[in-house]
């Protein structure tokens, strides 16, 4: 009888090693809190191969009426863009209350689930509207895009 329990108590303490080893490894290697907390995050990066296309416009004052005039991108112009959205850091991102009246300039990103991402610029800050998620974000890099657009197309459009 004696040999019987021995056996029963080393069959459930080998039981008891094989799932606690099995869930200690996967505790070590499960990265879906991360994955969950990226899906959390109001800053998303995009892939490129999600777009569908990108414009941007600028508001200028011609006649004393604002017009939106398209700013024609260049592939490189493009490209810059999209590393520098996706290197902004998502701690340089804060909830905003509502966007600016006073936007200058602004990128439209179609991308092929149809939904956009819009990326704004009022001089002093960078909004981003992304279907129900609205953010500021702080970018000395995206700044310069738009300021860079703003100084260079500024008298060819009119």
């Amino acid at each position: 009888m004696n040999t019987i329990n021995n056996k029963a108590i080393i069959g459930l303490i080998t039981v008891f090693m094989i799932f606690s080893a099995v869930i200690f490894y996967s505790y070590l290697t499960d990265d879906s809190n991360g994955k969950f907390m990226d899906q959390l995050s109001m800053h998303q990066k995009i892939e490129e191969q999600d777009i569908d296309s990108i414009r941007m416009s600028k508001v200028v004052l011609i006649n004393s009426t604002f017009k939106h005039i398209d700013i024609n991108l260049n592939d490189d112009q493009i490209q810059r863009i999209i590393r520098t959205f996706n290197s902004s850091s998502p701690l340089a991102t804060s909830w905003k209350d509502s966007s600016s009246p006073s936007i200058v300039s602004g990128i439209a990103i179609r991308l092929k689930n149809r939904s956009e991402v819009r990326i704004q610029y009022d001089k002093e800050n960078i909004y981003v509207t992304r279907g129900e998620v609205d953010y500021l974000i702080v970018s000395n890099q995206l700044k310069q895009i738009f300021e860079e657009e703003l100084m260079n197309k500024e008298n060819k459009n009119i």
